[in-house]
């Protein structure tokens, strides 16, 4: 089963997304603040998660760089409410998958940004890096300076 983390200060969008992806079989966690996904990424391995950028004790892109250290393999989409092009750029730059704005306009697009995602039959450019490194016999580990090398 895959597992989405999701943070969102915003309860309605929380509970939109529990319900949501729940009802299509994934295993979703909520957190509304950068300290609950602080303990949720400790505790829990995620496929996907859905952070918005303006939480009340943190910034989302500073998450996105937290989670690409502590789960590189995950897919992330940046969620925001007051769409800039310089945060858009920020957030691939930082290794967001997409950039949403909220309100969600078309929740079939959506739907289908989630499953592309999780289900694309295209490895990500960084699962291949990993994988080529392995078979070159290149050691990563989990530092951060390697992992910033490769």
């Amino acid at each position: 089963m895959k597992s989405i983390l999701v943070i969102d200060d915003e309860r309605e969008v929380g509970t939109f997304f529990s319900h949501f992806l729940e009802g299509k079989g994934y295993s979703v966690k909520i957190g509304f603040s950068g300290k609950d996904f602080s303990e949720l990424i400790r505790q829990h391995h995620f496929d996907l998660a859905l952070i918005d950028v303006k939480l009340p004790d943190t910034n989302g892109l500073d998450l996105l760089k937290q989670l690409k250290v502590s789960l590189p393999f995950c897919k992330v989409v940046v969620m925001t409410g007051y769409s800039t092009v310089k945060t858009a750029v920020e957030a691939i730059k930082y290794g967001a998958s997409d950039y949403v704005e909220k309100p969600f306009d078309d929740i079939d697009q959506l739907e289908q940004l989630i499953d592309g995602l999780l289900y694309s039959g295209v490895p990500s450019t960084q699962n291949d890096m990993y994988k080529l490194a392995e078979t070159l016999g290149f050691i990563v580990g989990t530092n951060k300076e390697m992992n910033d090398l490769l």
